[in-house]
């Protein structure tokens, strides 16, 4: 992740309880300026791992939900963030829709 962090896309949300929602972009040209420089099972190796690390820096700022947005395609990097999702400590519920997922913390 490291120098790339900046580029994460961070908007929040601000929701009728004053909760902030934060969303994440995985689509690799919005993490890694370099992407083009990556073969496909690097820039999914890039994505999981930068998604991993955005979890858990989530979690020590006490943020209550995120989106993490995936996009649509042939499905394989939705399926991963499934597997992330599924196996992080942590999280309350999370849902996988065709293009994002929507994630509660405890």
């Amino acid at each position: 992740m490291g120098e790339y962090a900046q580029n994460e896309k961070k908007e929040t949300k601000t929701t009728s309880k004053g909760n902030s929602n934060k969303i994440l972009d995985l689509h690799i040209e919005k993490i890694h300026p370099k992407y083009k420089k990556l073969n496909p099972n690097e820039c999914l190796d890039f994505q999981i791992n930068f998604l991993k690390n955005y979890l858990s820096e989530m979690r020590k700022v006490n943020v209550k939900s995120i989106e993490i947005i995936y996009g649509i395609g042939e499905g394989t990097l939705r399926k991963k963030v499934g597997i992330v999702l599924e196996s992080t400590l942590g999280i309350r519920k999370y849902s996988l829709g065709p293009s994002s997922s929507k994630v509660t913390f405890h």
